[in-house]
């Protein structure tokens, strides 16, 4: 049986989350294509244990990297705060995988009364992107299936002890089309979005829609936590028209 990701983020968070995240994608215009570009958890020390096995035998190697307070945001990692320390590694070309210690780990551990290892953000970036050559996404590789499904099978946020715990994940909407980056071409594709409590800010030729300019902005509604609309021709150089509307969900820990 194929391994569908969005449906085990839906199994993963429980039909409550699940719906509230439906409610909010059924209110865009029917895409080209719907997909999940990146996930975000926090997972304990024993499971990253035991999932850097897994890494080991997939022949994947994670390497200490510097994130400065300057840069952090560029990798849209879950934390406010740059990582204390972090380890990434690309999967492939386009994914890449991510696990850092941050204030918020270390926080998470002091109220826990562990030792600050004791948690770690594990992120997964680039999971939807589009091959140059043809107007198709490129397939997971089965070393990144085998990530996932390995995650997912622990990953249960209803339970009450958790050995890994989905943060947020982002849901791509795709759109084949050569379309300008408005606030009216958004409204085209959602009404919804006139009515909701957020601000439409454009900055380098794409569209952030938030409650506020913070990383950790409060949620607009329900898990909807933030929307990116941008053209892939111009962020990803793509030689054909795809616009992308990116829906952040949070979900609470």
């Amino acid at each position: 049986m194929a391994f569908n990701l969005i449906e085990a983020i839906y199994q993963s968070i429980g039909e409550t989350e699940a719906q509230k995240a439906q409610s909010n994608i059924t209110q865009f215009a029917p895409p080209s294509s719907l997909n999940c570009d990146s996930l975000r958890f926090i997972a304990t020390k024993s499971f990253y244990s035991k999932f850097s096995k897994l890494l080991a035998k997939l022949n994947i190697q994670m390497h200490e990297t510097q994130i400065s307070n300057k840069k952090f945001n560029l990798f849209d990692l879950y934390t406010p705060q740059a990582p204390k320390i972090a380890f990434k590694c690309k999967i492939t070309d386009k994914v890449t995988l991510i696990a850092y210690y941050s204030s918020d780990s270390f926080k998470k551990a002091r109220e826990a009364k562990k030792t600050l290892d004791s948690f770690i953000f594990i992120e997964l970036h680039g999971l939807a992107q589009y091959n140059p050559q043809s107007k198709s996404l490129i397939k997971l590789t089965s070393p990144t299936i085998r990530i996932l499904k390995y995650i997912f099978k622990y990953c249960d946020n209803l339970k009450k002890c958790k050995a890994i715990n989905l943060l947020s994940f982002d849901i791509a909407l795709d759109y084949q089309e050569n379309e300008p980056i408005t606030k009216e071409y958004a409204l085209k594709k959602a009404p919804y979005l006139e009515h909701i409590p957020a601000d439409f800010k454009t900055y380098q030729e794409s569209i952030y829609i938030q409650t506020d300019k913070k990383h950790n902005a409060p949620n607009i509604n329900s898990n909807l936590q933030k929307i990116t609309i941008y053209s892939k021709k111009t962020k990803n150089a793509l030689p054909y028209p795809l616009n992308r509307f990116e829906l952040r969900f949070l979900i609470n820990d």
